[in-house]
């Protein structure tokens, strides 16, 4: 089966360039390297990343669908996660809107939005139904540090195995708006094909608190671990997911440098 895709025509800045000044507003400049990240993991079907997107030029152009209806409610603090738990989404995988009397310290705060007509492949999978000594990449996808230069985009956790075309198709794209814990500044977060799944809040595994985003011109560091390491942690568990990318994981790790 050959997927038939839209061509990747037009930059990421170009269609940027393009959105209204109410949506350019919650796009950060100075995030531009971790929005590009971002892009390639989910619209270069070549990329080790996770869902993919299949008829749009760039997670920019989901915005143009529908950015203005999102900053509108952004800035009553509405949002669409009862469409989206509808859609099949848990409601463990959702921030709050605004933070409660008891919510914990540090927690950030988003705002997450249902876009319809966005054709994609889910490329996650749930912990329960791969098998104990399945190997897991742990990788930091994407860099963005805060101002003491510590990264704050968590490790993911990714299997490699089997084709895109045996994925799961969804036809709608999630545009998550968030803020950091004690900010008033929302801003875009990711914009991903399907529902949102409960993400980890911090690096768990020891030793990956200290693994760098992709840097240009070197082997990025990476570590193994497997499903059962994960469930042992206490972290995560059987229905939680994690990502699950096409080919072959020996492969996969040759462009890597493991690290304990």
């Amino acid at each position: 089966m050959i997927l038939e895709t839209r061509p990747r025509v037009g930059s990421l800045e170009d269609t940027l360039a393009g959105l209204p000044q109410a949506v350019q507003a919650l796009i950060p400049a100075e995030n531009i390297a971790y929005y590009r990240a971002t892009n390639a993991m989910h619209c270069n079907l070549e990329s080790l990343g996770g869902s993919k997107f299949l008829d749009v030029q760039n997670i920019f152009s989901v915005l143009e669908k529908d950015g203005l209806r999102i900053t509108e409610a952004v800035a009553r603090r509405l949002d669409d996660r009862d469409a989206l738990i509808a859609k099949g989404a848990g409601r463990e995988a959702f921030l709050p809107a605004t933070k409660q009397e008891g919510d914990p310290d540090g927690l950030p705060e988003a705002l997450y939005y249902r876009v319809d007509g966005v054709q994609g492949k889910l490329g996650i999978i749930e912990l329960g139904k791969l098998d104990p000594a399945i190997k897991v990449l742990v990788r930091r996808e994407k860099s963005l540090r805060d101002a003491s230069g510590r990264e704050i985009v968590p490790c993911s956790f990714t299997t490699i195995r089997g084709k895109l075309e045996d994925l799961p198709d969804t036809d709608f794209a999630t545009v998550i708006i968030g803020r950091a814990a004690g900010s008033t500044k929302d801003e875009l977060w990711t914009v991903h094909p399907g529902a949102p799944i409960r993400t980890t809040l911090g690096d768990f595994i020891s030793g990956s608190e200290n693994l760098p985003g992709p840097q240009e011109n070197s082997r990025q560091k990476v570590m193994v671990v497997t499903v059962a390491d994960l469930l042992a942690s206490g972290k995560m568990q059987a229905q939680d997911y994690i990502k699950i990318v096409p080919g072959d994981i020996e492969r996969a790790l040759e462009n890597y440098e493991v690290v304990s």
